[in-house]
């Protein structure tokens, strides 16, 4: 994808700068790992599913503030500008843990680079909608369902795996 962008930015005579590129990579990763959560909640409930959806473009809300660099004058964020740790989904961890890894790296991709440079009342509402829904995507997270889902499946399985380890 990135070879791609580049050749045409080369083409249309633009360049494309390292933070942006940072943002194109953090946001197609972020998809990648909303859609892993998104197929993996689908098939317990899909009203959980589509929830966390929602929510998840609520989030995404917050990438029409990104500023990479330079002051913000600012009432409501105070962006750092440090680069954001991308994680990926874990299929071997607890949804839980995967809920928790992605809305802590949201966060962090808000507070890094969401620049809103109002004081007007409205403009404060604005930011506050991507930080709600991380928000509740770490509610989520704490939900007990999400918590033991691996020492479920190996408990419901474990007679299949050990007589396919052990008897043959």
């Amino acid at each position: 994808m990135r070879d791609l962008l580049s050749k045409f930015f080369a083409f249309h005579g633009a360049s494309l700068a390292t933070a942006d590129f940072q943002f194109i990579d953090f946001w197609q990763e972020a998809d990648s790992f909303a859609t892993e959560i998104f197929t993996s909640l689908n098939l317990d409930s899909k009203k959980v599913a589509s929830s966390f959806y929602n929510r998840y473009q609520r989030a995404k809300l917050a990438t029409r503030f990104y500023q990479d660099s330079g002051p913000c004058d600012s009432g409501f964020t105070n962006p750092s500008y440090e680069p954001v740790d991308v994680v990926s989904f874990d299929d071997r961890a607890a949804m839980s843990t995967n809920l928790k890894n992605f809305a802590d790296m949201l966060g962090d991709w808000i507070e890094s680079y969401a620049c809103l440079e109002s004081h007007e009342r409205v403009a404060g509402k604005q930011i506050r909608v991507p930080e709600r829904s991380v928000k509740d995507i770490r509610k989520m997270s704490r939900k007990t369902e999400y918590q033991e889902r691996i020492k479920h499946f190996v408990k419901k399985n474990f007679s299949f795996y050990r007589f396919f380890l052990f008897d043959s």
